[in-house]
């Protein structure tokens, strides 16, 4: 029973990887395959790391692209992450969280859709303005009464833009105010 559970929830989370994805944005992709992959890391003077993660490389009509994949990092300069960051194999950002230096969240963003207008695959990876995506934002404040971080905005980004409702909470998770765009 316990082995069912955690195939259905292993399952669940890999369909779920690949649900923000449009048909027109997988049709695109489908038959692209990377040439290489390789480690990105840099690191600051004393050693720790400042950003490392992982890159594949395409190579279309004899160009080539680099892109980051999987799971990438940002760190301080202590060693404490700054950004944490999952890419999709195509570049595509799907998570991102973003923690102050003391390793608190302030920022998290989560891809929800993902679709573009590009006829083939060059135009995919030559353009950006191809690439339209939608993304659910949450920031995140300090409150000194509770003595921590507390959902402060949340709203829809949409290719750069707020859509939909902007909401502002209070500290104990009530709608403060809500604008539409």
């Amino acid at each position: 029973m316990e082995r069912r559970i955690l195939m259905l929830i292993f399952f669940m989370s890999i369909s779920s990887i690949y649900s923000q994805y449009s048909d027109s944005f997988k049709a695109i992709i489908h038959s692209t395959e990377p040439i290489d992959s390789s480690f990105y890391e840099i690191k600051y003077k004393d050693g720790n790391y400042k950003e490392k993660g992982k890159i594949y490389e395409y190579k279309i009509a004899e160009k080539s692209y680099f892109y980051f994949t999987d799971k990438f990092y940002r760190y301080y300069k202590d060693g404490q992450i700054m950004n944490e960051m999952i890419f999709g194999k195509h570049g595509d950002l799907l998570f991102s969280k973003v923690y102050d230096e003391n390793g608190n969240l302030i920022f998290e963003s989560e891809t929800i859709s993902l679709d573009t207008n590009s006829k083939n695959i060059e135009d995919f990876f030559s353009s950006e303005k191809e690439l339209h995506f939608e993304r659910i934002e949450k920031e995140y404040k300090y409150s000194k009464k509770l003595s921590k971080y507390y959902l402060y905005k949340e709203w829809i980004n949409f290719k750069g833009k707020r859509k939909g409702n902007y909401k502002i909470f209070n500290t104990d998770g009530s709608i403060k105010k809500i604008k539409n765009y």
